[in-house]
């Protein structure tokens, strides 16, 4: 079975949030996770779609 990973991202681009997730999503990717990224909470209304997640990580600065 494949791990998979949700990256959740946004916020004040001054913090950087996306190249945050960038830099941890190529490092899980290495790992052999299957990886997901979105830019909006919406994915969090999908629960077919959050169940199906391993990890869930959200970056979102100043919110």
């Amino acid at each position: 079975m494949t791990k998979k990973a949700l990256f959740v991202w946004g916020g004040w681009d001054g913090h950087q949030p996306k190249l945050c997730v960038d830099i941890f999503d190529t490092l899980l990717q290495q790992a052999g996770f299957e990886t997901e990224i979105s830019d909006t909470l919406d994915i969090y209304l999908n629960k077919e779609k959050m169940d199906s997640y391993s990890l869930i990580s959200q970056v979102y600065t100043m919110s």
